[in-house]
């Protein structure tokens, strides 16, 4: 990724800022995926393996891969002063669930053996198909989610006074003032852990184990009054 960030003092009283971050993150290879049990006092009981997880190409999520931010600042010199800057940001994806996306997620009837290892039964049968589930059921089972881009406006200001030898004033700001709603971040459920009952779940009109998310604030507000002696 790149990252770009400008201050230019226009004129003595006005101010231009800019930033921008441009990035594909995105997983490179295919890790193991272990399941680590402990008891109460932390001694482990040992481990299952569930083999390779097919996470390559998939994007990273928990954060925007592209966001650009452009502000205003206006500073008077009887001591008062605004801003407002715009933001913008996009191609930001849902983190992964790893167990649907390993070996054991095609297949049913698989337990657990003396070894710590899992085996398991036949590949499952698609119920739309009636064919054994392949790589492209899958995929377009496991879309993963990318979330809508969002822009967000705020504003701060401010003033203050002289009073003798001492110093009032205030700050403002409201964030969000267009009260847009957008999602900052999410996780998948791992509840349903074959083809077949993740399948059923996401065709329920309100799946059970859908999807998670994190909501951004609508508009708010912030006021601070100061007394400075």
């Amino acid at each position: 990724g790149i990252e770009f960030g400008m201050e230019v003092q226009v004129t003595p009283t006005i101010k231009i800022t800019g930033v921008a971050s441009i990035a594909d993150f995105r997983y490179s290879d295919n890790a193991d995926h272990l399941f680590v049990s402990e008891d109460e006092d932390n001694s482990s009981k040992g481990y299952i393996d569930f083999g390779k997880v097919y996470l390559k190409n998939y994007k990273t999520g928990g954060t925007a891969q592209q966001a650009y931010s452009l502000g205003f600042e206006y500073r008077d010199p009887k001591y008062w002063w605004f801003g407002v800057n715009g933001n913008y940001i996009a191609d930001n994806y849902i983190n992964l669930t790893r167990f649907t996306r390993t070996d054991y997620f095609y297949k049913s009837g698989y337990y657990l053996m003396d070894d710590g290892n899992l085996s398991s039964g036949s590949v499952s049968i698609n119920p739309e198909t009636g064919n054994a589930v392949n790589q492209q059921d899958v995929d377009s089972l496991l879309t993963q989610e990318k979330f809508d881009s969002a822009f967000l406006l705020n504003a701060v200001g401010g003033k203050s006074w002289k009073l003798g030898k001492k110093y009032v004033g205030f700050f403002a700001s409201i964030s969000n003032i267009l009260g847009r709603d957008y999602k900052t971040g999410g996780f998948e459920q791992a509840r349903k852990g074959d083809f077949v009952a993740l399948q059923a779940d996401k065709h329920r009109e309100t799946p059970v184990f859908g999807n998670k998310y994190w909501y951004g604030n609508k508009a708010t507000y912030y006021l601070n009054l100061y007394i400075r002696f």
